[in-house]
């Protein structure tokens, strides 16, 4: 009988084997699998459209990438995106520059562990600069926005690709924590065509291009420095080494819009060299911009159920796909509360929005709804509402930092939404159409209680509005990309004489056709095919097992 204690030769072969497999396995997304090395399908010549120009053709991998990029900027899980060979990575918060954030390869244990504290000190940086715990801070930061909004948040990375070539990544972060990261989505007003406050946010991060550094790509180079400047440079000619790509979830997909339109007219990039995909984007352009919105190479992934892609300006720029909600969707990413209270309210407050369809009808609506709190509520409730503990962060510190004086702040409110309309579209808010819509929503204004009607209109826009939730389960955009993204349809936004712009769909389209569809065959616990093959049972299975 052998001895337990003797190693079995075969076992340690099949565990040495074990090793080398998950020492060449690809790392993996956190929430779609993806592996994050595939940069191949993120550099694909351009093609002719749906609508007729020539742009970065949509595909499967580049969509489930983006998403993991637009989900690491909010959490800043950067540990798999350098294990996966991504190098030279910045951080920007507001104006704080963490940069040279890398992996690198070192000649001893010493400087490797050096590399590891310094990159441990930095994102503990930037984690606490989104967070911002002082109230100090919060309070100087809440000034800061006054003026101009300075709360820019953006990650960026580079990876090489084949031939030579490399992709230069920028994910933006949509709005975050600290309840002035908000003030700029309500900078309302037009400049320079388009939404003020995303507007400013672009320039301060245009304004870092100079200082955002790639010392490893330029040791391969040869290079004594590289810097984003430098490669957008080099993007202005047709054959650039370097592929532009950009994604952002919400706020970040606005800036994203405006920063791809400066980098068109302002500095001479071609198109070719870009793609961008936004999830939940807000509209950033008020028409007259001197370009086609079809033409710029973003992408747009959009539910139907969420009001925020209405929200900002007039027009996207990029081509629009429209997920169409379902109950399954709902069921699956809203995560609801069940209870009969909590779902009769949100039945009884949802016409109050029915009417939203662009920016200048959300402007009216929000006039008519604020109007008509301040009509039917008294001092006394919106009193007590501002002392309650409200679960969404930014909502309760705006109401703590209003001062108690919510009637003022709501009138101001109401003067700012006609300004707002009157910048953007030229003209004065139609009074008689924001009376009729007041008169509409009296019954329910009157009806509910102030708190529960603020509880339920929240839940109806913050949950279809979610790319996912705290603890990485899936939220609207992340069913809608791994589940959906065959039912998506493509629109762009198209002028309309004497009117709002609009859009204008293309039919008989497939968006993914299913005869091109190339499937990751990667294992990874976040991801589990749709459908389970047949090989994955009897002999297939222990064939599989064997190679």
């Amino acid at each position: 009988m052998p001895d337990k204690a003797t190693p079995n030769p075969r076992r340690k072969a099949a565990s040495r084997q074990q090793e080398k497999l998950r020492a060449g396995a690809p790392v993996c997304g956190r929430v779609t699998g993806i592996p994050l090395r595939d940069v191949r399908r993120l550099c694909l010549p351009p093609v002719t459209g749906a609508f007729g120009h020539n742009r970065p053709p949509l595909d499967d991998t580049a969509l489930r990438l983006s998403l993991e990029l637009a989900y690491m900027t909010y959490s800043l899980d950067l540990d798999p995106w350098m294990r996966a060979g991504w190098t030279d990575i910045s951080i920007q918060v507001d104006n704080r520059l963490q940069s040279s954030v890398t992996g690198g390869e070192s000649e001893s244990v010493r400087s490797e562990r050096f590399h590891a504290l310094l990159n441990t000190w930095k994102l503990a940086r930037a984690r606490m600069a989104l967070k911002e715990i002082n109230p100090v801070s919060q309070v100087m930061g809440a000034f800061r926005q006054r003026e101009k909004s300075d709360t820019i948040k953006a990650v960026t990375m580079l990876h090489p690709a084949a031939d030579g070539r490399y992709v230069v990544a920028i994910g933006f972060m949509g709005t975050g924590s600290r309840f002035y990261d908000w003030f700029s989505n309500f900078r309302i007003t037009a400049e320079r065509g388009f939404h003020k406050g995303f507007q400013q946010l672009t320039q301060y991060f245009e304004q870092s291009v100079e200082h955002i550094n790639f010392p490893e790509t330029a040791a391969a180079l040869s290079l004594p420095s590289l810097s984003l400047r430098d490669i957008l440079l080099e993007m202005c000619t047709p054959h650039s080494r370097f592929t532009l790509w950009m994604a952002g979830h919400s706020q970040g997909a606005a800036v994203m819009q405006i920063f791809c339109h400066h980098l068109l007219h302002g500095w001479g990039v071609l198109p070719r060299h870009m793609v961008g995909y936004g999830f939940a984007s807000p509209t950033a352009a008020t028409g007259g911009i001197g370009r086609d919105p079809a033409m710029y190479p973003l992408y747009h992934i959009l539910n139907t159920d969420d009001l925020v892609p209405r929200f900002g300006a007039l027009e996207h720029l990029g081509v629009c796909l429209e997920f169409r909600t379902d109950e399954a969707l709902r069921t699956a990413a809203y995560g609801w509360e069940e209870s009969g209270a909590a779902a009769e309210a949100r039945e009884r407050v949802a016409p109050l929005f029915s009417h939203i369809v662009n920016m200048p009808t959300m402007l009216e609506a929000m006039a008519a709804f604020v109007q008509v709190i301040l009509e039917e509520k008294t001092e006394e409730t919106l009193t007590l509402l501002m002392e309650k503990r409200w679960s969404i962060a930014p909502l309760d510190k705006a109401f703590l930092f209003a001062g108690g004086k919510a009637r003022d702040s709501l009138v101001r409110i109401g003067r700012q939404l006609r300004v707002a309309y009157r910048t953007v579209m030229g003209k004065r808010m139609d009074e008689n159409l924001v009376a009729a819509l007041r008169e509409e929503m009296r019954p329910i204004v009157a009806t509910v209680p102030l708190h529960t009607l603020l509880s339920a209109l929240m839940a109806n826009m913050l949950a279809p509005h979610r790319l996912y939730y705290p603890k990485r389960e899936a939220g609207a955009y992340n069913y809608i990309v791994m589940q959906g993204r065959r039912r998506l349809h493509p629109y762009v936004w198209a002028e309309n004489a004497g009117a709002y712009p609009a859009r204008r769909y293309a039919r008989h389209y497939a968006v993914f056709p299913r005869e091109t569809r190339r499937v990751s065959r990667s294992v990874h616990p976040a991801y589990r095919p749709m459908r389970p093959s047949p090989r994955l049972n009897g002999v297939g299975a222990r064939h599989i097992v064997r190679r």
